[in-house]
């Protein structure tokens, strides 16, 4: 993605998003609430789409699109019909042109009506196209051509009332002064300025009129260029080379006397700075605000904090992973460096009144974690402990706080680099809107939640329009926080052996100010078929050769029965069993036994084994353990067995905290059939910590070829308090108030696991590359990021193995990664290369894998060699041959009718057959056939073969 633009494109009154990515350019209509639908592409596009920007450029009143492209250098406008709809292209900018890295709007013809502006890099130009009022645009007029192009600027710099252009370029600042009717004047060089940056304008010296601040990184210093009021500038009328770089630089009124003074960050010196304003443009002495350890300031925000009227300083650096403040104490005194949050990678950092009490309170992102945070301030500047929002944002680069939805809080807008993608994140907090219910089972069938009635655990509930999928908790219940609006809501068991019961089967709510909460969204589930189905895994700790660790087994009911009966478990024998919780009913050798009564729908139940693993002699072999669990009747018969087998390689060493995935597949790649029908995922966590964990939080992008509405639970260590399914398929975990030990405490119980079932979405292409990663956060510590766990869906009813006969005896295969050759049906020997050359007649096939290890067989192709004829020079004879138009055979046998004459062609097919003549000779026809080599088989009527070539011309 190469650029956003928020706009309403649709003419609904909210923003809807509009984005430029490198194959197409897009719009992601709004539905009022901050949900956004499918992307909507305005034109597909192989020219790399660059900037893109809205504005209405025929004048109707809607929002047209104009699109830059870097590969065919032109700029385009679609206009738009009204409703999001667009035409095709219209062409902007392109005669002349190359590698447009900047457009922007501004009436440069004075005609009321804003013209395109474009800087244009691989020619080095400030060009600009008149509008007309149907959005037509004119020929490029070029304002300024100067080697080294970056950007330009609008604004009346000689005070006529017209739009002036300031021109960037590598080496200098350049300005060139409008008529007022498009026509400029030769462009003015205001200075030799190298790696210009960071520039803010105003009007530094209060004359009236537009002054420039600038800085280079790589000249020391902040300069002012001060305008004399007709476009003529002083430069620099401050100068300050003492000083180094500096970044972050703001015109602000700092003292409050109302004129603008220079605030930024001074890496070199590890301090904040600011310089007063004496209101004429003349600058005192640099003023220290407060000091930091940083070689790269961030950001700096200019914020009251503590609410005393007066804005302060905000900033954050990457070297102390820190994001402070510093209290404004009026006529530009500032207080210590007060603490806002420590956050590693502070990168996106803005302030705003997140939970609606007055106050501003901090947002930001850590570029370093990939995590998005809050941190509340209670008044006076004092913030609370940060809390997490999200940890799955891939280099959070950028963050802003505004209104996304119209429903009067700050969202966050969170721009990820690495995952290019921008994200925003609706404000819940302290809302008065929520959605409340219980999924039960409905015993009685009567559609109606009785008191007895027990809940439905760990079921995916949906809201239309979606929010997000929270997965019912231990009792059934399950909560929405939203918006006011209207909102329908039904259940999605997953399970083909329950169907919804309860009348209605959807609600359908409206949330308004005077009735914000819906409570009693009661959704009854009934069985379908009387069923008995029990899930079990097994599930092992990681842990080093000789020491103790724990081992799970779960086992969910997914039937619709309540059950009773056994649970087996046969280990290997390289372990050793220590104790069990509950201690199991029957202990003989490596076989343990469980009874278990009355696991109830859906209900699933842990025992946690403490065993030893085997000695550093046994690394690289493999444990294996088998879990059986027996369902009984009444008559403790047993009628059904379910079974999980478990193995592992030994190793003594480990990552405390992974990602398993079952089936593992083949190969790094992790192959299975295309027909696998899910995936279950595990994730290990172990707390490496120096103090007990009170929460963990389990984040999981579930990769797109996954349902998340289908989900199950198989088991876990500990119990979840809460599991949701929010935007962008992230599977969300939370373990709260479990106080895990850390590892230093207690090594065997600081380590747990989830395990659930992810079913496949189905029609999925052959060679989809399933990948998954968790990340697991323990308090308010960084994220833990596991390994990726990846499977590739092959289906092998497509790969099909051919054989191609060149002559001369030479065989190649289609393409494969390995190779096995036969002769007649049997293998030969070393033969196991793409070609092979033959030297004996026969039936020859070859057997190819692929690169997703599939096996395929070819054809058989008979070969002929020359040395046939060794069974006598005059066996068979074609003449002429080379042949045109007809040969004859002449055959020593007689060509008995019952017996098979046979062209083949170089790859071995069969062209032509005909029967013998009862003679010994034959008039062959080959004025169809195409020129080269062919081989013709005689097959007798005891089907004994003789050969010869003959060649077409």
């Amino acid at each position: 993605m190469s650029n956003i633009y928020p706009c309403d494109l649709d003419g609904d009154g909210d923003l809807d998003v509009l984005a430029a990515c490198w194959s197409n350019f897009s719009w992601y209509a709004n539905n009022g609430s901050g949900v956004f639908g499918p992307a909507q592409v305005i034109e597909f596009s192989s020219d790399r789409p660059f900037a893109i920007v809205a504005g209405d450029m025929d004048t109707d009143g809607d929002q047209d699109v104009l699109v830059s492209t870097i590969y065919t250098d032109e700029l385009n406008l679609y206009a738009n019909n009204g409703n999001g709809q667009f035409g095709s292209a219209y062409l902007v900018a392109g005669i002349g042109a190359t590698n447009p890295v900047q457009s922007f709007m501004a009436d440069i013809n004075g005609d009321g009506m804003r013209d395109v502006v474009v800087v244009f890099s691989g020619d080095n130009k400030v060009s600009w196209f008149a509008k007309a009022a149907d959005g037509t645009t004119g020929p490029r007029q070029v304002v300024t051509t100067v080697t080294g192009m970056r950007s330009a600027h609008a604004a009346d710099a000689d005070g006529d009332g017209d739009t002036d252009l300031f021109s960037i370029y590598s080496s200098g600042l350049g300005l060139s002064l409008n008529n007022g009717t498009g026509t400029f004047g030769p462009r003015q060089t205001l200075g030799n300025m190298s790696a210009l940056h960071d520039i803010a304008s105003g009007d530094i010296d209060g004359d009236g009129d537009v002054d420039l601040l600038y800085g280079m990184v790589d000249v020391n210093g902040l300069k002012i260029a001060l305008n004399n009021g007709n476009g003529t500038f002083v430069i620099p009328a401050v100068d300050n080379p003492t000083a180094s770089q500096r970044f972050g630089s703001m015109l602000v009124d700092v003292d409050a006397d109302g004129d603008l003074d220079m605030v930024h960050g001074d890496p070199s010196e590890d301090r904040y700075e600011w310089y007063a304003n004496d209101g004429t443009g003349g600058f005192g002495p640099v003023q220290t605000i407060g000091t930091v350890t940083a070689s790269t300031i961030n950001a700096i925000l200019w914020k009251d904090l503590n609410g005393d009227g007066l804005k302060d300083l905000v900033a954050a650096t990457d070297d102390d992973a820190r994001i402070v403040w510093f209290p404004n104490l009026g006529s530009g005194s500032f207080g210590p460096e007060q603490s806002g949050i420590t956050l590693n990678g502070a990168r996106g950092v803005d302030v705003a009144d997140m939970d609606g009490d007055g106050d501003l309170d901090i947002a930001a992102t850590s570029f370093s974690g990939g995590g998005v945070y809050y941190a509340l301030n209670n008044g006076s500047g004092v913030f609370g402990t940060p809390v997490l929002i999200t940890g799955a944002s891939n280099g959070p680069i950028h963050l802003i706080a505004d209104d996304m939805d119209g429903d009067g809080d700050p969202d966050l807008i969170v721009t990820a680099n690495l995952g290019d993608q921008v994200d925003w994140y609706e404000n819940y907090f302290g809302s008065a809107y929520r959605l409340e219910g219980t999924l039960y089972h409905d015993l009685n069938a009567d559609g109606a939640y009785d008191a007895n009635e027990p809940g439905a655990v760990w079921y995916t509930v949906q809201s239309t329009p979606f929010t997000s999928t929270p997965l019912t908790g231990p009792d059934g219940g399950f909560e929405f926080l939203v918006d006011p609006g209207s909102y329908s809501i039904t259940a999605l068991t997953g399970n083909p052996l329950w169907q919804i019961s309860s009348v209605p089967s959807t609600y359908e709510v409206d949330l308004t100010a005077t009735d914000p909460v819906a409570t009693g969204l009661d959704l009854g589930i009934t069985a379908v078929v009387d069923t008995s189905v029990i899930n079990p895994s097994f599930t092992s700790a990681a842990g080093v050769c000789s020491e103790p660790v724990n081992q799970w087994i779960s086992y969910a009911n997914r039937g619709t029965r309540i059950e009773h009966g056994r649970v087996e478990l046969d280990l290997d024998p390289l372990l050793t069993f220590n104790s069990a919780t509950p201690a199991p009913d029957l202990v003989v050798g490596s076989h343990l036994e469980w009874n278990f009564e009355d696991l109830t729908y859906e209900e699933v139940r842990a025992i946690t084994l403490n065993v030893t693993r085997p000695s550093a002699n046994f690394i690289g072999d493999t444990l294996n353990a088998l879990l059986s669990v027996l369902r009984m009747d009444a008559m403790d018969n047993v009628t059904d067995t379910f079974t999980n087998a478990w193995s592992e390689v030994i190793l003594c060493s480990y990552d405390p905290n992974d990602k398993l995935v079952t089936p593992r597949g083949e190969g790094n790649t992790g192959i299975v059939d295309i027909g696998t029908p899910y995936l279950d995922y595990t994730i290990r966590f172990q707390n490496t910590g120096a103090a007990p964990a009170q929460d963990i939080i389990l984040r999981d992008h579930l990769d797109p070829s996954i349902d998340p509405n289908r989900m199950e639970v198989l088991g876990y260590s500990h119990q979840p308090t809460r599991i949701v399914i929010e935007v962008g398929q992230e599977l969300v975990v939370h373990f709260d108030g479990i106080n895990l030990p850390d590892s230093s405490a207690d090594l065997v119980a600081s380590q747990g696991f989830i395990t659930f079932r992810t079913p496949l979405r189905a029609g999925l292409p052959d060679a989809t590359c399933v990948e998954n990663q968790a990340l697991i956060f323990f308090d308010l510590n960084e994220p833990v990021i596991t390994n990726t766990v990846v499977n590739t869906l092959v289906d092998c009813s497509l790969f099909t193995a051919e054989v191609s006969y060149l002559g001369e005896g030479q065989l190649t295969a289609s393409a494969g990664t390995s190779y096995q050759w036969y002769l007649n049906g049997v293998a030969i020997p070393g033969a196991t290369e793409d070609n092979y050359d033959a030297t004996t007649t026969g039936q020859y096939a070859v057997v190819t894998t692929s690169n997703y290890i599939c096996v395929a067989e070819s054809d058989p192709v008979f070969v002929s060699i020359n040395g046939i004829e060794e069974q006598g020079t005059n066996a068979l004879r074609i003449t002429p041959n080379p042949a045109r138009d007809q040969a004859v055979l002449q055959s020593e046998d007689v060509l008995h009718p019952n017996s098979w004459i046979e062209l083949l062609d170089p790859q071995g097919r069969v062209v032509t057959s005909m029967r013998g003549t009862g003679s010994h000779t034959m008039v062959l026809d080959v004025s169809k056939l195409s020129t080269g080599l062919y081989v013709l088989r005689f097959i007798d009527a005891d089907g004994v073969s003789k050969a010869q070539r003959l060649v077409v011309e």
